[in-house]
């Protein structure tokens, strides 16, 4: 699954084929090869715009609640030992609560583990609060994220996926 959704854009033409009949051997479903095919083909700024719309509009990755526009952030975490400092940042898609909360617990991680490191901890410490204020600040806002965007370029394939998915309804999962 995860190379039919994300890398499927980085194989042969031969190993393409290959992915293709051995979707349809699984019966995995034509949305996996929509998804498939999606990854090869390379989205115009309207297009990327519509595809970005259209998966704002369906429930959270992460709560499945379906009540406000999906939006992407990145959020860090800073974690010391005494001289050896951690700093860690994800991506994290889903709707404004979860986004929120995501940036809490990275703060609330950085702040118990974060600054007890010399001489980065402190820093690092402080980079990932600010990360996260405005992963929080962006959380909120109207319009799609430039990570939600970037994510949108990287992934098309997975998000036609997840479209597909939703549309056919919950009987048309991946056991066609």
């Amino acid at each position: 699954m995860r190379l039919a959704l994300h890398e499927a854009g980085e194989l042969t033409p031969e190993a393409l084929e290959i992915l293709k009949a051995e979707i349809r051997t699984r019966r995995l479903g034509e949305h996996l090869e929509e998804a498939v095919e999606a990854q090869t083909s390379v989205l115009d700024f309207e297009q990327q715009l519509e595809l970005v719309e259209r998966f704002r509009r369906l429930p959270c990755p992460i709560c499945g609640a379906a009540g406000g526009p999906l939006n992407a952030a990145m959020v860090g975490t800073a974690r010391s030992f005494l001289i050896l400092t951690l700093h860690e940042t994800h991506l994290v898609v889903g709707c404004s609560q979860c986004i929120i909360a995501a940036s809490r617990k990275a703060n609330n991680l950085t702040l118990a583990l974060g600054w007890w490191g010399i001489p980065w901890g402190p820093i690092r410490t402080l980079q990932a609060i600010s990360m996260n204020g405005k992963a929080s600040s962006a959380a909120q806002a109207d319009q799609a994220t430039e990570s939600l965007m970037q994510y949108a370029a990287q992934n098309h394939g997975a998000i036609l996926f997840r479209l597909r998915q939703h549309e056919a309804g919950p009987t048309h999962g991946l056991s066609q």
